[in-house]
Formats: C-alpha cells, structure tokens, sequence
C-alpha cells in the first residue's frame, strides 16, 4: 500500500463515532489494566468527540482508500491549544506562553509500523504551530506537550524520544 491511498484530513463531526472506535481500537491494550466499566478510550457513542472538537481542539485524520470500516480512518490524533498557555491539567504552568498538545494519538493495528503515527506526529506539530503563531506572532517557538495517560509509558516514551520530545516528571492527574 503507498502513500498514494492515503488522504489526511481534520475530523467534522460526522466522523465521531468512526474515530471514537479507531481510538477505542489502538488502545484496547491499556483495557486488561482496567475495570470492565472503565475500558475504552473515549466514549463509544461518539459525544466526547463531538464535545472535544467544540472545545478549541480538532482531530487529525488518516484515512485509507481501501479501507471500508470506519469510515476508511485508520490513524487518529487529537491536537489541542491553550492561547493563555495554562493547561487545565497544568495550571500551575501558567504564563508559558501559548501551548499545543496532541495525544491519543491512534493507528489501527494492522497498519501499525508503516511511519502513520510519525505522520500524524509530525502534521500534529506543524498545525499547532501554524495555530499557535496566530496568537503569538512574535514568538518563534512553542512549547509542544504530549500528556501519556497510559501503563504503557515506557513503551510511549521510547516512541516520542525518537522522536525528540523528552519526559518530564510525572504530575498527578487532577481529579475531575
């Protein structure tokens, strides 16, 4: 399969539920570290999607011609930007400026492997950049953040280390 049969796209929101169950999909493996009750990623249904994209976020979208599930998306990730530079998980790292995250950053497993989630990796940072210097335009960088909320860190921090991205300590995530 060549990169020809890919298209990249952002998400609308007809495509929530098709990417709700990509991302569901990549991260099944988390799912033997929690309860029955509390498994999957993002809601089934489609709704934390649609939520998350009125929220100053998209969704980037790989899609593949000759894939008919869901839609044809097999890669995912969600980029969102903080103008004010205070993350709401974050907010004693106020006054930083304008930051952009991306995370849940999802590949079917069959396509695992062919540079999909460094494609999205990279688009992810050059349109957080591209929408961050409209908020900033005398700054000429940004600070990038991928939050992991996973038990497989070490396996997603070699992915990102190769990426160039490096791991901080730890934070406690707040409770909702």
């Amino acid at each position: 399969m060549s990169t020809n049969d890919y298209k990249i796209r952002t998400a609308e929101p007809s495509d929530a539920i098709n990417l709700s169950s990509v991302i569901n999909i990549a991260f099944e493996v988390d799912d033997v570290f929690k309860k029955p009750q509390c498994r999957g990623r993002i809601s089934k249904d489609g709704t934390a999607a649609l939520k998350m994209m009125r929220n100053n976020a998209e969704f980037l979208l790989v899609q593949c011609s000759s894939v008919e599930r869901f839609g044809g998306i097999i890669g995912v990730s969600y980029i969102h930007w903080y103008h004010d530079g205070v993350h709401r998980l974050c907010p004693e790292d106020a006054n930083r400026g304008p930051v952009g995250t991306f995370s849940m950053l999802s590949v079917l497993p069959e396509f695992s492997g062919k540079g999909l989630g460094k494609l999205l990796v990279d688009l992810s940072e050059k349109k957080s950049a591209e929408r961050l210097k409209r908020f900033a335009p005398e700054k000429e960088q940004f600070i990038m953040e991928v939050p992991i909320v996973s038990p497989r860190k070490d396996v997603l921090e070699h992915f990102y280390g190769k990426l160039g991205y490096r791991m901080e300590e730890p934070r406690p995530f707040p409770e909702p």
